[in-house]
Parts: C-alpha cells; structure tokens; sequence
C-alpha cells in the first residue's frame, strides 16, 4: 500500500468529489473510490488503508488506435500480480461513437497489508509492452444483433467430438431412427471404437475420457445425443431422430471425407470436421465457450480446469454486465437479466460446472484449439497457435461491437472461412467469384438436398453447401453473405427469396 500512496501523491489530481479522487497518468485515467468523504489535506498512508475501497481505470480509444490488446495485457498482468481477473468493461463513447474506451475495476481486498497490487509496474509495462501484430483491425462489417445470448446445456460425459460424427454418420443406414432405439444403435457400434479412444488418449497429447460403453437402456450414449440436439444438429420429429438442416451438409461432405480416408480414426479430427464443428460450437454456444477462450488467453500459461472454474462464475457475469449495459434489446435484457439470476443461484458452483468446463475444454482439445501439457501433476491446457489466433480473431469482433456474444453469428455469415483459414494458418485464397463453379456445386446440392417440391431447397443449405465445397475442395474461400448477395441479384439459373425473421429463405432452380 505504500508503493500506492506514493504513487499518488507524485502526480496530478484533476478532480476531487466527496469521496473520489481522479488522476492523470499520461493515457489513464485513475479513479481512487473511498468509503467515506475525503477532507482537505487527509490523504494519509493511515487514511489510504483504511478507507480505500476500489480504483477504476479508466482509457480512451484515440484516433487509430487498438485498446483492445492493451486491455487484455493489463487483466494478465492484474491476475499475474492477485491471482484473479477484475471485472471491466469495453463499450462505445456515446459522444464519439468511433472511439470505444474501457474501465477496469480493481477491489481492494480487506488484507490490504497483504495485498500485491502494483499499478507502477502494471502502468509502466502496458506503455512498454510490444504491441501484438496478431489483433486485427476488422473491416467495416454491418453487425447485426441475435436476439438472445446463446449457451447449450452440457453434460461432463460428452467430452469427445469424434462420437458427434460417429452418430450422423449412422443415418447412413436410414433417415431417420425412432427415439428409443436411437441410444441403444449408438452404444452397439461405439463399442467397435474403442480402441481408437484409447489410441487418441496416447498420441498427439489426446485425451481418452468420454467413452460410450455398452448399458441396457442406452444412457450412456443419451448425453451425445442430447448435445447433438444442442447444437442443432439433430431434431425429433414423430418420436424419431431425424438430421438437421445443417448437419445434413456435414453428413453428405463426410461421405465424401470417408471413401478418401477409410482408416481416420474418428477421434482425430479432419479439416472438415474442423470447420464444421467449431463454427458449430462457437455460434451454438458463445457465452461460455468464449469466456473460457478469454480466460486462457489471460492467464497465458497451462492451468488446470479447477483453476478456470474458480474465475468462470465472476468471469461471464461480468461478460453479461457488457451486454446488458450496451444492447438496446429490452428482450436481450430480460433474458439477460434471467440468465445472470440463475448462474448466481448455483448452490455449488465448482461441481455444477464439471458439466459445463470439462467438456468444453475437451472439445477445444479435440479441435486443436487447447493441447493438454502432460509435464504437471494435475492435467493443465494450454492455448496453441490456432487457439491463439481463434483469441485475436474474436477480440477483434469484441473491439468492433461491445455486445461481442450477439454479433458472432452475424460476423461469422460474412466472414467464417477467412477467420478459419486465419486460425489455422491455411493457404487457402479469397478470388473473384467462379461462376461457373458456383452453379456445379449448386447443381450438386439441388441432387442432395431435394425435396418433395420441385425445384426449389433450404437457402442456407445450398449457399453453405458452396462455401464448403470450395473451401475444401478448390482451397477459395467464398463466404455466405458473399454468395447470398450474388444469388440475390439477377440470375438465369437461380432465384432466392430470403426471409429475414427466419434468417432462411428458399432457392429455386429455374
């Protein structure tokens, strides 16, 4: 505390209320907020220790300049000094809507002899530090607002992603599969895997929990497939299962993966499974998924899962404060308001999210966006390279709109398959669009995905259909608000009608 006070008595207080005092320390603004009024002349070392309640700090965005990367710098430099994240906020100044600013809110702890907090050092490393040439200055793309935050409900078994395309595939065999004999198909082939389980949990630093094992009922299997319901993947219809319209696109790819690749074990994922799974995920599941990326990035070390779940509770309700203080939707803010109740109401927080981190830290591993250092004691995780990217590329959404959590979907319809072939490091190129391959590819999904009316399928199938196959086959990226514009303007093969409340439309074959 006295490296505190000497601090603020060397330099200058621009405003002085009842019980704040704000300085200026080149470009931070630092609030000091006591408990009780401050009389002239009071502030002692004595007075500091006893009264002091909390410093905020405060940053404005200048012309051209990037605070999001220095935002995160000081919240890991906060956890390296507290072992804890403080709450802050990012969000657009109502007079200068271009320029975004932050605060950070730092709590002095009641063992203030004890306390290790900094600023010197945290100030003075930010204005040194080398600024990260990955955090992207995004275009000017127009986002919109999902109206409500997305999360899944998860159960600790379903750690493996390889099972999710071991049951599409199953549909193979028939479209669809009646609900009680579904569990039951599921645990019968999986027990043919289970050698793959064990390889995966061996090589590349894998992990081999999450097993599906043979039961009378089918519950071990039930979790999977209440997940692949989550994510929108699969859907009763008549007491049977039946794929979704996105999964049906994964379904006929995989086909195509598999006479090319019989012997893949399905634990190690592709670079389809890749680019569907984790589109999948992160628009299915933003809130949560997201925060645990941010968490890593943070604390920018190998922490073991307890470590995240003692930082994830304070961590998303802070991220929900950020929404519900920035959106104008007065329904997102109800839901908002509803979701925040009942994440504080957990009796017990640390066993309820066994269900909620380990699977998803599981899913970051199988996607390669974790890897799992095997050197400690205790199972530590670790961003990699793609996980570093996978941070900067949302980071950037985070600095283009506050509401970071209900613009992804909308970021992602513009610009997906660049983010991934960002990510990853690929080599695949943006080019002018080939006509003539778009109307192939096309000519292809009116064959797969046909239905009892002629001449006309789902509009989303058929523009991702497109974007996929060229990702994977051609190395082009095509992006699905690209091929969505194209397709909407004059055409002698295709027409669309789009549907904004459905964010669906129909394409016709002419």
């Amino acid at each position: 505390m006295e490296k505190l006070y000497n601090y603020i008595n060397n330099i200058f207080i621009v405003r002085r209320e009842e019980n704040i005092l704000e300085f200026i320390d080149d470009q931070f603004n630092l609030q000091i907020v006591f408990n009780k009024k401050i009389k002239e002349g009071e502030i002692s070392l004595v007075f500091l220790k006893k009264n002091i309640k909390e410093i905020v700090i405060n940053r404005y965005k200048k012309e051209n300049e990037d605070i999001v990367d220095e935002l995160f710098f000081i919240l890991n430099r906060f956890y390296i000094q507290t072992n804890n994240i403080p709450n802050y906020t990012l969000k657009n100044n109502i007079e200068a809507p271009s320029k975004i600013f932050y605060k950070i809110y730092l709590p002095i702890e009641n063992n203030i002899e004890e306390n290790t907090l900094d600023l010197i050092s945290i100030f003075s490393e930010t204005k040194n530090r080398d600024i990260h040439k990955k955090f992207i200055k995004e275009t000017n793309y127009l986002l919109k607002e999902s109206r409500q935050i997305e999360i899944i409900q998860t159960n600790t078994k379903t750690r493996r992603l390889g099972y999710l395309n071991l049951i599409i595939t199953l549909f193979e065999n028939s479209t669809y599969f009646p609900v009680s004999y579904l569990e039951k198909k599921i645990e019968t082939i999986s027990s043919s895997y289970n050698e793959d389980l064990l390889d995966y949990g061996i090589s590349n630093k894998g992990d081999d929990k999450g097993l599906i094992k043979l039961t009378r009922n089918g519950s071990s299997s039930k979790p999977y497939v209440r997940l692949l319901e989550e994510l929108n993947l699969l859907t009763q219809i008549n007491n049977s299962y039946i794929l979704t319209k996105q999964s049906k696109i994964y379904f006929h790819l995989n086909k195509d993966q598999k006479k090319k690749n019989e012997l893949k074990n399905i634990f190690k994922l592709n670079e389809l499974d890749k680019l569907f799974l984790l589109r999948q995920i992160l628009i299915s599941d933003t809130l949560y998924i997201w925060a645990i990326i941010d968490i890593m990035f943070i604390i920018q070390e190998p922490i073991d899962t307890m470590s995240i779940k003692k930082l994830f509770v304070n961590y998303i309700k802070n991220d929900l404060n950020i929404i519900q203080h920035n959106t104008n939707n007065n329904l997102v803010k109800k839901k908002n308001l509803e979701l925040k109740k009942r994440i504080s109401s957990w009796e017990k927080p640390i066993v309820y999210l066994e269900h909620i981190i380990e699977p998803r830290i599981n899913w970051l591993l199988d996607l390669d966006i974790v890897i799992l250092n095997n050197d400690a004691k205790s199972k530590r995780y670790v961003l990699t390279k793609a996980g570093m990217n996978l941070f900067y590329k949302l980071s950037s959404v985070f600095g283009r709109n506050s509401s970071k959590e209900l613009v992804l979907a909308s970021y992602f319809e513009q610009n997906y398959f660049d983010s991934f072939n960002f990510i990853f490091e690929l080599n695949k190129t943006s080019e002018i669009l080939d006509k003539l391959k778009i109307e192939k590819y096309l000519l292809e999904a009116f064959k797969i995905f046909k239905t009892n009316a002629p001449n006309r399928i789902a509009a989303s199938q058929g523009i991702d259909y497109v974007c996929f196959k060229s990702f994977l086959e051609d190395g082009v990226i095509i992006e699905f608000e690209e091929l969505k514009k194209y397709l909407q303007e004059k055409n002698n093969k295709f027409s669309l009608d789009w549907f904004n409340t459905e964010n669906d439309g129909t394409l016709y074959l002419r």
